[in-house]
């Protein structure tokens, strides 16, 4: 089978397949607040609210439409102290700075704008790019301005879920990444940290030549507007999992936007799914398609999940991003339910990636929900199980990088927390959070100050110095910073079955690197980054101290600190100090070792031999010092 369903254990939630009762209040907005102070996203109901819960962020325009500028851009944000919470290339960025840190972002040549409270689209279109775009999800997501066609609230409640719909992409090789332990081409999404990629892709039934021939009827054609509004519902799903506490940071989430795509089908008309799901879904018709549009031109309906991984890495490596996957948006406005054509599939993604599907208005959950179901199918593609009694969850099914039991699994697990990975009415909750095995899914598992497991990976060697002892009172030495993987969790495991065994992969790289003296307080003076930067998964390092180092025996140590904030254990190395004290080589003293060569002998020899011997041997330390002390400082 090229594809794998979870049948009767777990249904990867389409959004509209939501176990049966699940409501809220009736006109509850439907909208995720963030979780305290600190959090920054989710669009509560109303904009005083959502600026005082977001004091700090900011929405932040550049006038060049350039990768190299944004970059740029995105540097100094993380220099200042700030975070980026969304990026829209090539000139738009949230961020969450403070207005104290502006200056350096202000003295950059392509800052066309910083704007921290509502911005006008209008105003902004001239600039091209996703300016314009940008600016009307900053409104709605984070300044809580009503979204014109998302700000109409849907019917409650959402619907009951219709079917099993959890999918396992085919098992595919792990291939080395470029840099040992970096992902590969086939690792999509093992854990939500660093920066994601998200490509959306709105799928238009063209009427031309295709995989579906005669070519299907045209029922659906995307418009601007609505396709703006999509964007702005997916911006705020994602700003969903940004607002949680003790996440990993950073986590920033990259919109690709690209826009129409053509196929012959009429995607809502034909079934959803994979070919040997229970409806033999029709997705490769039309997906592949798509993909041949998209620049994969051998994509056919027997390899399109393979093309769609190889598409997600490709704009992975484009914009240099840790994560990528596929989001295709079907349009549904005429059809009646929302629903594929086989009545069940509205939404659905692909654990762990490399893609994820939703309808126009995903069932009964509708437009104004989508941001629902974005971020719940996110969840998946990422790791996280169901949780809902109807998807047939157990607490025994394992998934994610971390191998997690799904013990929020509401079939004798926890029910007592408010998952979006749970019950319509979880989900639906503005108070719904992520479950403590969702987030061991993510690879959220054991955070401390935001620091989880999957990037607790920095690791540190320190050179040992020669020559031991030295002379030099101000050595340099050497060491290597480097992030080793967190082992994974073995295999993921479902119904008793095996799915797929995760590999060993990082994305963290060294932020820095700090040394101490005889377990004084670490210092960052005097260390520099072998190449100039600390910016690599692995860097050479030196440190050197600032002032003499007194003689004697001393203890050098060293630590690293990777982008995510872990610090790996302390290096030492012992180093003996003999250096020249007010013009006198302190090498191994020449004349005490002749005065107890002198004493020893006392019994063997004259007492006045002894001590001439003793006072030659002297005469020629001295002088020999006073000789190195004239080479080693110029003296003439």
């Amino acid at each position: 089978m090229r594809y794998k369903v979870l049948f009767f254990v777990v249904a990867l939630a389409a959004v509209g397949f939501l176990a049966a009762g699940a409501s809220s209040s009736p006109g509850a907005t439907a909208r995720i607040a963030p979780d305290g102070p600190g959090a920054y996203g989710g669009a509560p109901a109303d904009s005083a609210t959502a600026a005082a819960r977001n004091p700090d962020a900011a929405l932040v325009i550049l006038s060049t439409l350039d990768m190299e500028s944004l970059r740029e851009i995105m540097n100094v944000v993380r220099d200042s102290g700030g975070e980026i919470l969304q990026a829209y290339p090539p000139n738009a960025l949230v961020v969450v700075l403070s207005r104290g840190a502006e200056a350096s972002l202000r003295r950059h040549p392509a800052l066309a704008r910083i704007e921290r409270d509502v911005a006008d689209p209008a105003a902004l279109k001239s600039l091209s790019g996703q300016a314009e775009t940008a600016a009307r999800i900053w409104n709605t997501v984070f300044r809580g301005v009503p979204d014109l066609i998302g700000g109409v609230l849907a019917p409650e409640p959402p619907p009951q879920w219709k079917g099993p719909d959890a999918l396992v992409a085919p098992a595919q090789a792990a291939l080395e990444g470029t840099v040992p332990g970096a992902p590969s081409a086939t690792q999509a999404s093992e854990f939500m940290a660093g920066t994601v990629v998200y490509s959306v892709v709105f799928v238009e039934s063209s009427g031309g030549s295709g995989e579906c021939s005669p070519a299907d009827t045209q029922t659906e054609n995307w418009d601007a507007p609505r396709r703006a509004t999509v964007l702005t519902e997916i911006s705020d799903g994602l700003a969903f999992w940004t607002g949680r506490s003790n996440r990993p940071s950073p986590l920033t989430f990259v919109l690709d936007n690209l826009g129409t795509q053509p196929t012959s089908c009429e995607p809502i008309n034909r079934r959803g799914g994979p070919a040997d799901a229970p409806s033999y879904g029709e997705e490769g018709l039309w997906m592949a398609d798509v993909l041949r549009a998209l620049g994969r031109s051998g994509a056919t309906p027997n390899n399109y999940l393979d093309e769609a991984q190889a598409f997600a890495a490709s704009r992975r490596a484009y914009y240099g991003s840790d994560w990528a996957y596929v989001m295709f948006v079907v349009d549904s406005l005429n059809d009646a339910d929302g629903r594929f054509a086989d009545g069940g599939y509205s939404a659905y993604a692909y654990l762990n990636g490399p893609l994820m599907v939703m309808t126009y208005d995903n069932d009964g959950w509708f437009i104004s929900r989508m941001n629902l179901v974005a971020l719940h199918e996110t969840g998946h593609v990422f790791g996280a199980l169901d949780e809902y009694a109807l998807s047939g969850c157990s607490t025994a099914d394992t998934w994610g990088y971390l191998n997690v039991a799904n013990s929020s699994c509401n079939n004798g697990g926890d029910t007592t927390d408010i998952s979006v990975m749970g019950e319509g009415s979880e989900l639906n909750n503005p108070a719904a959070d992520v479950s403590t095995s969702a987030r061991g899914a993510i690879g959220w598992r054991n955070p401390v100050e935001g620091v989880v497991d999957v990037v607790k990976t920095a690791t540190v060697s320190l050179t040992p110095y020669t020559p031991d002892p030295s002379s030099d009172n101000t050595p340099t030495c050497s060491a290597s910073a480097g992030n080793s993987p967190f082992p994974p969790g073995g295999c993921n495991t479902v119904g008793g079955i095996c799915y797929r065994t995760p590999s060993p992969v990082t994305i963290s790289k060294v932020a820095g690197a700090q040394w101490n003296l005889d377990s004084s307080a670490f210092t960052s003076g005097g260390v520099v980054a072998t190449d100039g930067a600390f910016d690599e998964e692995a860097e050479a390092y030196a440190f050197t101290p600032q002032s003499g180092v007194s003689n004697g025996p001393h203890t050098f140590g060293t630590k690293s600190v990777n982008n995510f904030g872990h610090w790996s254990s302390v290096a030492a190395d012992s180093l003996a100090i003999s250096a020249p004290v007010g013009g006198i080589q302190e090498l191994p003293d020449r004349a005490e070792s002749a005065l107890e060569t002198a004493e020893s002998s006392r019994g063997s020899s004259p007492p006045y031999a002894a001590i001439a011997g003793a006072g030659a041997a002297a005469l020629f330390a001295i002088t020999a010092s006073a000789w190195y002390a004239r080479r080693r400082w110029g003296a003439g």
